[in-house]
């Protein structure tokens, strides 16, 4: 294969048909033999190596066997430049990642961990219990962080969209919005050998699409963390908040974006004590990123630079959000009240906080207001 892969670059070849299509195609926008070299590589590499030691080995495994399709289909649509070729990367990385997590006991049918061993060692888990199909709270925290890390690329390359075509954008869009749904299939412990789930509905993939076109900057150029940020967290309100996100739309822009931003955090909060599996040890890990982030300090999460952003910009108090985590930690255990004292701290902890973030963006701060959140979350109410 490779003799014949670097035949159809300086001859035409004799067979497959195939070979003899990309020589015309090559002719025809003078691609260089090298995307073509490291897509062979990567069919190599898939018959030798079975197992990936950290996230650089990984990523080189995706240089070869995703990036040089991306890189194909820029320059087939006149696009050569060093910078798109690198938002290109970035988004094609994400979707061979998005592509593992969502067939990790598939792969493995076939004796293949694509989970770096060193991000499983860090979280206490095995490949001997992966092979057992052991899904433990240690399995769930290591797809929780090799899923971070998909999003996290996937929001680096988002800028992508907007400096090529629409029609190439429709299509980058589409696709990350598929991949998406991957990734939330992933994070949600959908782990076992299963049939493949409905087929991507493009109509609904390309009215978010859309909407996102109205939402971006114009193209004067990419979007910052911030921004990429607060894209994520709106796509977060709009596909779990359901009809209460259409409220959002009766705000200003600026309060819009920062109701996504806590949102999205308070989201994932209930996430962490919901999901099966959930673990004092990962909602103490998100207080800890919590406290990182309120100092500015960003962990992998794509919701910390919208949120750090949100709270410095309305001055929102930092205990509202650690009591929330409280209230989340109680959760995991079963609850008895004794008193109404301690039931009024739990409806403070889940329920008073939410209302007092939300007023401080709606621009009250005084001490009138503040008082109207907890007398409506109390238990005689």
């Amino acid at each position: 294969m490779v003799a014949r892969g670097t035949r159809c670059h300086v001859r035409r070849p004799r067979h497959p048909p195939g070979f003899r299509g990309a020589h015309g195609d090559r002719a025809q926008v003078r691609h260089s033999r090298q995307p073509f070299a490291d897509l062979i590589q990567a069919f190599v590499q898939d018959q030798t190596v079975a197992r990936y030691r950290d996230w650089d080995e990984l990523f080189g495994y995706c240089r070869y066997s995703a990036n040089p399709v991306g890189r194909l289909v820029l320059h087939l649509c006149g696009y050569s430049d060093p910078r798109r070729q690198r938002l290109s990367d970035a988004t094609c990385t994400a979707l061979q990642l998005a592509n593992f997590w969502q067939d990790v006991t598939v792969d493995l049918l076939q004796d293949r961990v694509y989970i770096p061993l060193d991000v499983m060692a860090r979280h206490g888990y095995t490949v001997e219990e992966l092979c057992a199909r052991r899904f433990t709270p240690a399995f769930r925290a290591v797809m929780r962080e090799i899923v971070d890390q998909a999003r996290a690329l996937f929001l680096e390359g988002l800028p992508l969209s907007r400096m090529v075509d629409r029609r190439l954008a429709l299509d980058l869009d589409c696709s990350a919005a598929e991949a998406c749904g991957c990734c939330k299939k992933s994070n949600g412990g959908i782990t076992t050998c299963s049939p493949p789930g409905p087929p991507f509905r493009r109509r609904s993939a390309c009215a978010c699409c859309s909407h996102r076109w109205r939402a971006w900057p114009s193209p004067g150029g990419p979007m910052n963390a911030v921004e990429q940020s607060y894209q994520y967290c709106r796509r977060v309100a709009r596909t779990r908040a359901k009809n209460f996100y259409y409220s959002f739309l009766l705000l200003t822009a600026q309060q819009r974006k920062a109701m996504c931003a806590i949102y999205a955090f308070m989201r994932y909060c209930d996430d962490l004590s919901d999901e099966p599996g959930a673990s004092r040890a990962a909602i103490e890990r998100w207080r800890s990123e919590l406290e990182d982030a309120l100092q500015g300090r960003f962990s992998g999460h794509p919701v910390w630079p919208a949120f750090h952003h949100t709270v410095r910009r309305f001055g929102i108090p930092h205990d509202y959000f650690r009591a929330m985590i409280d209230g989340v930690l109680s959760d995991l255990e079963p609850r008895r009240f004794e008193t109404f004292d301690q039931l009024r701290r739990y409806c403070y902890q889940v329920a008073s906080v939410v209302g007092l973030t939300t007023i401080y963006i709606f621009g009250f701060d005084t001490p009138p207001p503040c008082r109207w959140p907890k007398s409506a979350a109390s238990p005689s109410n």
